[in-house]
């Protein structure tokens, strides 16, 4: 997983028909794993725009390839916003889970497919 090779822990994920959510944590306990990588991959592995890159990337050229196309695949630039306190994690979170519902592509989150709610039900 991607996650595993930056320092950064998904929290929440959805897949939508033409976008996704993913609310991820900036882990400082886990940057100091990256003191075993070379010094011009250690400011990447924390930064969250070369995460995005290395994440979108290979879906778009994909995407493109399946389409037969070139081009941008993505509508503009990923948009962040930080979440400073649990009720704001907690509360984007549930924006993530939801959102599927919302756009009538599951009853329930449970049901959503491509979802961290729906991986985290599987669990025992």
């Amino acid at each position: 997983m991607l996650a595993s090779v930056f320092s950064v822990d998904v929290a929440a994920y959805a897949v939508m028909s033409n976008h996704y959510h993913l609310v991820v944590k900036l882990s400082p306990a886990e940057l100091r794993r990256v003191d075993e990588y070379v010094d011009s991959f250690r400011a990447r592995l924390g930064d969250l725009s070369w995460f995005m890159k290395c994440l979108n990337e290979p879906i778009a050229r994909q995407a493109n390839r399946e389409d037969q196309c070139t081009g941008h695949f993505w509508e503009s630039r990923f948009k962040s916003q930080p979440l400073d306190t649990e009720e704001a994690l907690l509360s984007c979170m549930a924006y993530v889970d939801i959102n599927p519902v919302r756009a009538a592509m599951a009853e329930t989150p449970e049901q959503s497919d491509h979802t961290s709610i729906r991986l985290c039900c599987a669990c025992p």
